[in-house]
């Protein structure tokens, strides 16, 4: 079941990270730019189903949704109506599966999909998938709670930034059944079914592994609210960071969303009038790092559509 978490407690955890003034200045100095090829539209995106593959986020080391939920795993492929088998490896059974790949609704992509038996929480496993074109595997699979965590500024901003970041960093090993994944900046203008890149895979926590560059890996929020309720719950969590600072809640919305609150334009609206003196004031270089994309749905599309099909817990989102 997916239970969306409103945290009433945010400020007590902005508290942790920041003081009021600084979350102030971090809304408005993202000062962070991706690389070439990060901000770009679905025309740039291979097609998928060329290959026989796991779609991007199912990799070694990561947490699928524990029982009483069936997770799902799930790939593409180009030789549709071909059997698929797969094998889950448990410490004390093995489970067996098989499907055939079917047609998704868009052209040229082929995909396969099982929905596993419920497992316990703490539960180590070992997945291989097997078809005509070859053999996948993902290895130190876990079984407990995953949330996804998305967002604008304050929920990318990453743990590096915090007052007590060296405290986090140095805690952090000893944390190994929380697991990571950072998704890639990215937009496009038509759904997409896999992610176009990830920024971080499924790892578990260390300081190098939490500690990446400001406003890249990982979202200090995210963090701390995984921690806590891992240490209350006493088993794993999965933590799936995605998130673009800078940007309006109408490139995270749906299509469906928008129509139902009546937006149908893609005009930007316009900031506080203190904003804009703001920027203003910056060189030109700064002032293209500030804003991230708003044309309605693309982050939708390229940062949270591709997760869909992903069995999770819960998700949380932050401005």
């Amino acid at each position: 079941m997916i239970r969306i978490s409103i945290l009433t407690s945010a400020l007590f955890l902005l508290a942790s990270i920041a003081n009021t003034s600084g979350i102030r200045d971090v809304h408005r100095m993202l000062v962070k730019e991706k690389t070439d090829g990060i901000n770009r539209d679905n025309k740039q995106v291979p097609k998928l189903g060329e290959t026989f593959a796991f779609a991007k986020h199912f990799q070694d080391n990561m947490v699928l949704q524990k029982a009483p939920a069936r997770a799902n795993i799930y790939g593409f492929s180009s030789a549709l109506g071909q059997q698929v088998i797969a094998q889950m490896r448990t410490p004390s059974h093995q489970y067996y599966y098989s499907t055939t790949v079917q047609q998704s609704p868009s052209p040229n992509i082929g995909v396969w999909s099982f929905s596993l038996d419920p497992i316990e929480a703490n539960v180590t496993v070992s997945i291989n998938v097997h078809s005509e074109q070859g053999e996948l595997a993902i290895r130190n699979v876990i079984f407990g709670d995953v949330w996804i965590c998305s967002g604008q500024s304050n929920m990318q901003f990453t743990i590096v930034m915090m007052l007590n970041a060296s405290q986090e960093l140095a805690d952090a090993r000893n944390y190994p059944n929380i697991r990571i994944m950072t998704v890639a900046e990215a937009q496009s203008d038509t759904p997409l079914h896999d992610l176009v890149s990830i920024e971080e895979h499924w790892t578990s926590p260390s300081s190098a592994t939490i500690g990446g560059p400001a406003w890249s890996f990982f979202s200090a929020v995210c963090w701390l609210y995984g921690k806590a309720i891992h240490k209350e719950l006493g088993y794993p969590i999965g933590l799936v960071s995605t998130t673009w600072g800078g940007t309006p809640i109408k490139a995270w919305s749906s299509p469906e969303a928008l129509a139902e609150c009546g937006v149908t334009s893609n005009t930007a609206k316009n900031q506080p009038p203190e904003y804009e003196s703001y920027v203003k004031q910056l060189p030109p270089a700064e002032r293209a790092k500030l804003s991230g994309p708003e044309t309605n749905s693309v982050l939708w599309n390229a940062m949270v559509y591709p997760l869909l099909g992903m069995t999770i817990y819960g998700t949380l989102w932050y401005q």
